[in-house]
């Protein structure tokens, strides 16, 4: 009796696992990536509600469909209505790398109406990766999004960032002869 009874708990506990691992992509995004930018600041509106801070389905044009539009899933906004980052949601089961090139089109959008490139983010909730194309860098994977301050800074350095091979060494720091070298080696790559 005893046995059968925690083979039935067991089942029931597989049973709602598996379950949380085959989300369509409404869950997912409910479920899992709401809480996830909740959780670093991120004022996500309950029950598909739109902010100041995060759109969801949010409508741009220029898309590969046959009326041009298209819908970011989420829209992360700065405090001057420009965007920080757009997610792009896939259900939970698939491979969060479907979203990749979809996602970029939709960054594309975005920066041509607004002037600024947002970071890409795409997932499946559990796989979480970052893409910012500006700088060229390829995609890595997350464990958590960036908040508003962090997604700020990144975009700042796009701005304000300097061509390594041509800053000058700060010789009162490094002013030996391989300590110039290796800066200078380093910089090259």
């Amino acid at each position: 009796q005893i046995n059968q009874v925690k083979s039935d708990a067991f089942v029931k506990g597989s049973d709602q696992a598996t379950n949380t691992l085959d989300l369509n992509e409404a869950e997912t995004r409910r479920r899992l990536i709401d809480s996830e930018l909740r959780i670093v600041g991120w004022d996500v509106g309950l029950k598909g509600v739109n902010t100041d801070q995060v759109t969801l389905e949010h409508e741009v044009d220029g898309q590969p469909t046959p009326s041009g539009i298209g819908y970011c899933d989420y829209v992360l906004w700065d405090d001057n209505g420009k965007p920080l980052a757009v997610v792009e949601a896939k259900r939970s089961r698939e491979n969060p790398e479907k979203g990749r090139q979809q996602a970029k089109l939709y960054a594309d959008s975005l920066e041509k109406k607004h002037a600024q490139r947002p970071v890409i983010f795409y997932t499946n909730g559990y796989d979480i990766w970052i893409w910012d194309d500006v700088l060229d860098t390829v995609p890595r994977k997350l464990y958590g999004y960036y908040g508003k301050d962090s997604l700020q800074y990144l975009i700042n350095q796009r701005k304000h960032r300097k061509n390594l091979n041509t800053a000058p060494i700060d010789t009162s720091i490094a002013g030996r002869l391989y300590q110039m070298e290796t800066i200078t080696r380093v910089s090259e790559r």
